[in-house]
């Protein structure tokens, strides 16, 4: 699955579907006045229970209305199950058993006193479980490791159980770059300001140096028992994949 965005007053925005031969447009989310959409992140583990979310922007004149959104997919159709009655942007979505957890920046754009995010999704509604200004704070994010989620903020990695953020651990690192994936709390790969890494739950050890400080990883590496994948960005917008393999 694939989602995008057009510009300024363009047709909606689209998810396509490839079937192992060719890309298709599968449907195309279209909201009445709105100016843009874009599709910020698709999730799922099974190809009837999908989730995807976004920003829809409104031109009022002067500085934009934004409204993240929620869309799930059932196996047949989209549909929107939820949307923002506040300006924000959903960035990443994922889910746990029977729990939708949303990371979102909230807009000022006036004050420029703008704020991050999570939302649970729960009966079509969101529910608000952490604000911070992100004057505060220096990164936020979700992720999934082993089926379960993991919320990140700054160096605290949490799990949210019983209605309460437990913290799991914290990666003391100076050089840590906020995001983390693997296989479980003790084979994690980091991102690093200046490479990627694998911790073990006590040791971080460098795998790949950048050349330069200006790379950008992609939140989700591609794991296999022996082998993993990373996407990559440079600050001229050149793109790399970084490929690992498990030495004997």
């Amino acid at each position: 699955w694939m989602g995008g965005g057009a510009g300024w007053f363009a047709h909606g925005a689209g998810i396509w579907h490839y079937n192992g031969i060719e890309w298709k447009e599968h449907y195309v989310y279209d909201v009445e006045g709105s100016s843009v959409i874009e599709i910020h992140d698709i999730w799922g583990t099974v190809p009837n229970d999908l989730y995807a979310c976004g920003v829809i922007i409104f031109d009022d004149g002067k500085h934009g209305i934004f409204r993240g959104f929620v869309l799930h997919y059932n196996g047949k159709n989209w549909k929107e199950v939820a949307r923002a009655q506040s300006n924000s942007q959903f960035h990443t979505i994922r889910k746990e058993q029977d729990k939708v957890y949303v990371f979102s920046g909230v807009v000022d754009p006036v004050n420029f006193d703008d704020s991050v995010e999570f939302y649970e999704v729960k009966n079509n509604q969101l529910i608000k479980i952490y604000s911070e200004k992100e004057a505060k704070i220096n990164y936020a994010s979700l992720y999934t490791i082993n089926d379960k989620v993991y919320f990140t903020i700054d160096r605290d990695i949490f799990r949210y159980q019983r209605h309460q953020f437990i913290k799991s651990f914290t990666i003391e690192n100076e050089n840590f770059g906020y995001q983390i994936c693997g296989r479980n709390e003790y084979d994690l790969f980091l991102r690093m300001k200046d490479g990627l890494a694998h911790y073990d739950g006590t040791d971080i050890k460098y795998l790949f140096n950048f050349p330069r400080h200006c790379f950008n990883i992609g939140k989700n590496a591609v794991l296999f028992e022996k082998e993993v994948f990373f996407c990559g960005i440079n600050q001229e917008s050149k793109n790399f994949i970084f490929h690992g393999i498990l030495q004997k």
